[in-house]
């Protein structure tokens, strides 16, 4: 989509006169895909009116940079430093080819001084307006990669605390497994095995969700196989909440990272479980393939997500009906998920429960 300059909203602020004398005072520039038009920082020389492609407002700070703003084709930025002969406070970055029309800071605000009062109301408006969006954007960014920053270290922190407990668990139960070889000990120890390296696992996941980098191990796995171990590994959890699972799996193989899909699988039932602590009930979990590719369901009959709810299921700190959570587990499943170039969606009615479809490229 192209907008000429005198479409664009900027021109909304004046009267005839100066909008004709704006049109005849504007430069027009382009910018390829990823040109820098300024940098956060420097005097503001222009104000500059988007024709066409999309321009990214980026704000540095202690943690990194925050896309606090995009630009799109009609409207306009640089205002705030041309307007008070200041610095820029963020710098702009073209987003596919880029036409924008140039005003140089000092004719606009000759232009502007020439104006009524009302003028500079309208623009002073829509300015204030325009800051308070930056500031509950950026605010929300640095708060949200502060909140990132403080789990990655907690989790690095919880790695190296886990490292020497966790290898005598080990070690002390390969010991009992050695020493008493019936079924039921060896069981036991297997299990102890498995949950000792899922804790490891769990703080594993928290360190890459933090970094954003998780490393996959992909193996041709059964689903009948991973149902199984889902099963052993949950048995205590849905025994204690009165949960019923009903599994069903293809005899099919996945190409996954076993361990990272379980503690995903582990997620979504245990948001199920949580809805149902109360009451009992039953969550389904089944395993197929859809045409060629495999699809992974979970589904509940708990009350349903609420409705403002369900947009940001899927995004870090959403919680819900969980006091202690932290809102992290679906966010982390959506990583894991994504990692192994799938998809994960969300069905769900309030009163009537929740399905969650997890569909997985066919990876042969």
């Amino acid at each position: 989509m192209s907008v000429g300059i005198e479409r664009n909203r900027l021109l909304e602020c004046f009267s005839a006169s100066a909008r004709e004398a704006l049109v005849r005072l504007a430069r027009e520039a382009r910018f390829a895909d990823g040109g820098r038009i300024f940098d956060e920082g420097l005097s503001a020389r222009s104000v500059y009116c988007l024709g066409a492609g999309r321009v990214r407002l980026i704000k540095r700070s202690s943690l990194g940079s925050t896309v606090i703003g995009i630009v799109e084709p009609g409207d306009y930025f640089g205002e705030i430093g041309a307007m008070h002969a200041s610095a820029h406070i963020a710098s702009a970055w073209a987003e596919g080819d880029v036409v924008l029309f140039e005003l140089e800071a000092a004719e606009f605000r000759r232009v502007l001084a020439d104006e009524p009062p009302e003028a500079t109301r309208r623009l002073s408006s829509r300015l204030l307006e325009y800051l308070r969006a930056i500031d509950e954007k950026y605010v929300g960014e640095v708060v949200h990669k502060e909140k990132l920053q403080l789990i990655g270290e907690l989790a690095r922190s919880i790695i190296h605390d886990f490292k020497n407990p966790l290898a005598s668990i080990l070690l002390a139960g390969g010991m009992i497994k050695i020493e008493h070889p019936d079924e039921q000990t060896r069981k036991y120890c297997t299990l102890i095995e498995r949950q000792s390296h899922r804790m490891a696992g769990m703080a594993q996941e928290l360190l890459d969700f933090a970094k954003g980098t998780p490393e996959l191990k992909k193996e041709r796995v059964s689903m009948r196989d991973l149902f199984a171990d889902f099963r052993l590994l949950n048995e205590g959890l849905l025994k204690a909440a009165r949960v019923q699972l009903v599994a069903d799996a293809d005899d099919a193989e996945v190409r996954i990272d076993r361990n990272r899909f379980l503690r995903v699988l582990q997620n979504l039932v245990g948001n199920a479980v949580d809805a149902m602590a109360s009451t009992g009930g039953t969550v389904r979990l089944s395993g197929r393939r859809a045409g060629e590719r495999p699809e992974f369901v979970v589904q509940d009959h708990r009350p349903g997500v609420p409705e403002p709810v369900r947009e940001r299921i899927f995004q870090p700190f959403a919680t819900y009906g969980k006091p202690n959570g932290m809102g992290l587990g679906l966010a982390i499943a959506k990583g894991v998920v994504e990692a192994h170039g799938g998809t994960i969606e969300l069905a769900t009615e309030t009163g009537r429960g929740t399905t969650i479809h997890i569909r997985l490229p066919d990876g042969d």
